[in-house]
């Protein structure tokens, strides 16, 4: 069991550099390297949520290690396409649309109700991203992937909110940073 979060490639007008389109490689390359030091393959499963970069790019290296997908959607498709995977650069689109035909896709709406005056709908997936993956680990601890460069996000729900959740949780961490350094906790 694998859970991903991470940034997603940062829009061309973002004034802090995150995850820029040209480390999608560097990205790519470490979490092809973590897949294949915990000798991921078939019956494996990656959750993720299915945004453009981190769970994308995830998601696609474990497809092609054998592993089973699935994408838990913090919204229904078509909004979720527009706010989390859509980008005029690269063909996020196109690679989200081939990763819904090969994946278990879920959708919170659906599986935990309409959200609540206030609620975040990537805080909620966060905490059900875990919480499946921490059900389905049972008593063995479970694998994250985190592409995080280890700062505080831009709002609720983002990847350092999931590192806030993982902490304590007995996870194997490995931290992808898009912009230089890498480790594993």
């Amino acid at each position: 069991m694998i859970l991903v979060s991470g940034h997603l490639v940062d829009t061309p007008d973002r004034l802090v550099p995150r995850f820029p389109a040209d480390r999608e490689d560097h990205v790519t390359r470490e979490i092809a390297r973590i897949l294949a030091e915990w000798d991921v393959g078939p019956g494996w499963v990656l959750l993720c949520g299915g945004a453009r970069g981190a769970d994308i790019i995830a998601a696609e290296q474990a497809y092609l290690c054998g592993a089973s997908i699935e994408l838990l959607l913090s919204l229904d498709q078509d909004r979720f396409e527009a706010e989390s995977v859509a980008l005029e650069e690269g063909d996020w689109v196109g690679r989200f649309r081939s990763l819904l035909s090969l994946a278990t896709v879920r959708s919170s709406e659906h599986e935990l109700g309409p959200l609540t005056p206030g609620e975040d709908p990537f805080a909620r997936t966060n905490e059900w991203l875990l919480a499946e993956a921490a059900a389905r680990a049972g008593e063995l601890p479970f694998h994250a992937i985190l592409v995080w460069n280890g700062r505080a996000g831009d709002g609720a729900g983002g990847t350092a909110h999931m590192a806030e959740l993982l902490r304590g949780r007995g996870a194997r961490l490995a931290i992808v940073d898009p912009l230089g350094t890498d480790g594993e906790t």
